[in-house]
């Protein structure tokens, strides 16, 4: 499964390289603030889940393997710090719907941004609009003046285990942004 797995995880996140989120600052009610999304944010935290059609990763393997699932905790750390490639990212929203992404040795990612309000979706585009592969759209959890929470997931049905019968393999990232 680690074989399988690997590899769609990693495909679905390089279409996403600018995914990104931060941790709530802990207002309730308050926590999602529009006009707080211009200006420069910094990678902060990074969360990875998975499962297997609705059961955590680590407990579907281990029922499939009957060994313990505490056995496989390194396995899918090791796989999320694979696929955790954000350290030094940082993220800048500019007030003419501008974005800039920046990684450090890397180029600069330019690009626009959407907020929508009434679904709290942030829409990313750093292509020239003739594929869908450069536009990204993530889930904001938390948006506030000094904190952004965004996540981004994707499923994918087949057969992980060859026993004839397909199965779901869905994940979601969050990212910790910070002003």
């Amino acid at each position: 499964m680690y074989k399988l797995a690997k590899p769609f995880l990693f495909a679905c996140l390089l279409g996403s390289v600018v995914v990104f989120t931060s941790c709530n600052d802990g207002d309730e009610g308050d926590d999602f603030v529009a006009a707080e999304i211009e200006g420069t944010w910094s990678f902060n935290s990074f969360d990875f889940s998975a499962t297997i059609n609705g059961v955590d990763f680590l407990q579907w393997w281990a029922d499939k393997t009957g060994e313990s699932a505490s056995e496989y905790e390194d396995e899918l750390e090791e796989l999320g710090n694979d696929i955790n490639e954000f350290e030094g990212l940082t993220i800048t929203f500019n007030g003419d719907g501008t974005v800039v992404a920046s990684s450090p040795g890397e180029p600069d990612d330019e690009g626009t941004w959407v907020l929508t309000e009434s679904t709290q979706k942030l829409t990313l585009n750093f292509g020239d609009g003739s594929t869908g592969d450069d536009i990204i759209e993530l889930d904001v959890v938390t948006l506030t003046s000094s904190a952004l929470v965004v996540s981004f997931g994707e499923s994918d049905e087949f057969d992980i285990d060859d026993d004839d019968i397909v199965d779901e393999l869905a994940f979601v990232v969050t990212l910790g942004l910070t002003k």
